[in-house]
């Protein structure tokens, strides 16, 4: 069993909404995942959906059997925060905390038995080949 890992950073929405998509992902094959996403009614599900078809993109890429992938880990942190000021009343500001969020995906399969071996280009032939195969010219 090998392990890759997959990781979106700063995508502009809160973690703990991200996280409630997240959770339905966890321990679920790769393409039970992917079917289920453009059900899922969250802004997030979108971003996930690309994220997850790169990390399966990328173990196939590293030598993977795309049937025995599963979603081992997944786990969403805190990003970068932007900081706005927001009018408030008797002249006061106050402070909001624009939040965005980095997505881990750790995905788990087997190695494939058979990896198909690069197609092999025929070999140039020269001037002097064709000529000697074509019939003389009377």
């Amino acid at each position: 069993m090998t392990d890759i890992t997959h990781v979106l950073h700063n995508l502009a929405i809160a973690p703990r909404k991200v996280r409630l998509v997240a959770d339905q992902l966890r321990y679920q094959e790769v393409d039970a995942a992917l079917a289920v996403l453009p059900l899922v009614i969250k802004r997030a599900a979108l971003p996930m959906k690309k994220a997850l078809a790169a990390a399966k993109q990328q173990a196939i890429d590293n030598g993977l059997d795309a049937s025995t992938l599963i979603v081992q880990r997944i786990w969403v942190d805190e990003g970068r925060k932007l900081k706005r000021a927001v009018p408030n009343s008797r002249g006061r500001v106050s402070v909001r905390q624009k939040v965005a969020s980095h997505v881990h995906i750790v995905l788990r399969g087997e190695m494939a038995t058979k990896t198909p071996a690069p197609a092999k280009r025929a070999a140039k032939t020269t001037t002097e080949e064709v000529a000697a195969t074509e019939p003389a010219k009377a």
